[in-house]
């Protein structure tokens, strides 16, 4: 699909115009009127919980209602509209095939993010789906402020979004997920497909992923095997999928080989043994000698009658060296030497030109044309390979420099692991895998200069759970640790975007809620109270639930810093213990009461 497509009219977005109608996001009543409209459509909920997944929480989601309830309504209506869209289209047009790349950018857009852990897999795979139809569209279906900018070209203008960072980070995977999806869709017939640059950007996204050959290889074919079955589920044509070792011989690329760096780390040297050598000459009877030369001497040689050929066979099979005639037709060997070195691939090619008497006076313009090194016709085997003895040096120290290299790129890589799993222990709380009271601490100090340099509201949620004390004294401190582990998997599923839980230590939790007020703080917090009172704890002889005596402050003009904050909220708990424990308390509606409450 072209990025500039409008949506189509007419009966195509019958069902999405009804359902988009149907559900104003953020009014009341919106969870319930969505539900009606899927509920309307079996075969358009079944597949939204199947993309769904277990996005937001521990298990997968067994209803439209629970799926809502974990992703909100702006989430599963824009994953629905989408859906519509396709699916409307394709029941009323025989060109199926052209949702198959939006389909294929939209599972490599989550298996993204899944794989990146930023931002939500389902918001990813619908804006991966209908980003062709462009921001203007995604407006006029309401879909939420960062799905819209995330499809928004750049320098174009944009709205004031709070979850800027959020659409950047969606943008970059939309752009990723691009490559993946030509490298998916790519057909070797068809023209206008870069393999080079799908191959080298794959190649450049596995180092962005961190991983090993094999196990980018799998996430292809994973994002290949779902983009396969979802053709055939959705009515698409289904195209082949190919591997990712057939993407990078469309390019005529061969990634670079592990077992150099193996080799080194092995203490070992790599030597090549023999060269894989193109050998380029008009001339039948002066190409056949060059061929015997050089297999004579342990070398594996192409051959090629002209430039043009030449170019195109070194490009498939990338050879160390280039043995070229420079008077030759179509492309002579100056021209193919100019060629290649404008290439990545063709920059570390030995090139070796074979010259006649009355061309020595130009060698200049060879060398300026980045020729290696030259051998005059009828050439001398003996000089010929000692010439090429020379470029061998050069080839070999290139492959250990090469591998060197590597060997650096893998240690930073895995310093870099090692330093950002060293960051994250430091901010992790070890028992809930929660962020911990540094993290936390860090966080709200930063939303907090946010909301004071931008004028936005900025709310924090304290959480302790009630009677923990007996919990303790009654099963033991295993069966506690156990309670706290539980109540930190609810409070991680019923959070929602802008909203982070952490734990403080003890029985007590933090939630961060930006760009929030009081109002919306309570209605989050009465979320997360519910979530926690209906949750049956089972486990380690213990049954049954867990309540908790929640505050909500809110960052108020008179506050001089975040401590002052938290102190709002710590004094709404202390209050809602006061009032019977199990409830919301307001830092602006609590009583003063005593922390002995």
């Amino acid at each position: 699909m072209h990025t500039n497509t409008q949506p189509p009219p007419g009966e195509r977005l019958a069902g999405c115009a009804a359902l988009a109608a149907a559900v104003e996001p953020g009014l009341e009543g919106a969870s319930a009127a969505l539900s009606a409209a899927l509920a309307a459509d079996p075969r358009t909920s079944a597949v939204v919980l199947a993309l769904v997944g277990s996005d937001g929480g521990t298990a997968p989601a067994a209803s439209i209602e629970e799926a809502i309830g974990r992703l909100g309504v702006q989430a599963v209506r824009a994953l629905t509209i989408a859906l519509d869209l396709c699916a409307s289209e394709c029941r009323s047009s025989l060109e199926t095939r052209r949702w198959s790349r939006p389909l294929a950018q939209a599972f490599a857009a989550r298996a993204l993010c899944r794989q990146l852990g930023v931002g939500v897999p389902v918001e990813a795979f619908t804006v991966g789906l209908v980003q062709g139809f462009g921001p203007a569209a995604l407006t006029r279906w309401k879909f939420p402020a960062r799905l819209v900018q995330a499809v928004t070209p750049p320098g174009r203008e944009r709205d004031f979004d709070p979850d800027e960072d959020e659409s950047v980070d969606l943008a970059r995977i939309l752009g990723q997920a691009s490559l993946l999806a030509d490298s998916l869709c790519g057909d070797p017939s068809r023209s206008g497909i870069d393999w080079a640059r799908a191959s080298s950007g794959l190649e450049s996204m596995r180092e962005i992923l961190e991983l090993d050959r094999a196990a980018f290889a799998t996430l292809f074919e994973r994002i290949g095997r779902e983009w396969s079955e979802w053709q055939g589920r959705l009515g698409l044509a289904v195209l082949p999928v190919p591997t990712m070792d057939e993407v990078h011989r469309r390019a005529g690329a061969i990634p670079a080989d592990d077992e150099v760096v193996r080799a080194l780390e092995a203490g070992s040297t790599a030597t090549l043994k023999g060269l894989r050598i193109l050998a380029v000459d008009d001339e039948p009877t002066s190409l056949k000698l060059l061929e015997r030369a050089l297999r004579k001497a342990g070398h594996e040689t192409i051959t090629a009658v002209n430039g043009s050929e030449a170019l195109r066979i070194a490009l498939e099979t990338h050879p160390h060296a280039v043995i070229a005639d420079w008077m030759m037709p179509e492309m002579d060997g100056i021209d193919l030497c100019k060629a290649l070195r404008r290439s990545e691939l063709g920059r570390s090619v030995f090139f070796l030109l074979l010259t006649g008497r009355g061309e020595e006076e130009r060698i200049v313009e060879a060398f300026d044309a980045g020729v290696d090194d030259y051998v005059t016709k009828p050439f001398n085997p003996k000089v010929l390979l000692a010439r090429l003895k020379g470029g061998q040096r050069v080839i070999e120290l290139q492959e250990r420099v090469e591998a060197n290299r590597r060997v650096v790129l893998k240690q930073v890589a895995e310093m870099g692991l090692l330093t950002r799993k060293l960051r994250n222990a430091a901010h992790t709380d070890a028992l809930t895998e929660l962020p911990n009271r540094r993290h936390a601490i860090g966080r709200l100090e930063a939303e907090w200069e946010s909301a004071d340099s931008a004028s936005r509201p900025l709310s924090a949620i304290l959480i302790d759970i009630d009677h923990f004390k007996k919990v303790n004294d009654t099963y033991g401190h295993d069966v506690g640790d156990f309670v706290l582990r539980e109540v930190a998997i609810v409070l991680r599923a019923n959070t929602r975007q802008g909203e982070e839980a952490a734990r403080l230590g003890g029985e007590e939790f933090f939630v961060t809620c930006s760009n929030t007020t009081e109002a919306q703080a309570l209605v989050a917090a009465e979320r997360l109270r519910a979530a926690i009172a209906r949750h049956v704890i089972t486990g380690m002889g213990f049954q049954g639930s867990v309540t908790i005596s929640v505050g909500v402050a809110q960052r108020m003009p008179g506050m001089a810093s975040h401590d002052t904050l938290i102190k709002a909220a710590d004094h709404a708990v202390y209050a809602a213990k006061a009032e019977g424990r199990n409830r919301v308390v307001a830092a602006s509606a609590a009583s003063p009461v005593s922390k002995s409450a």
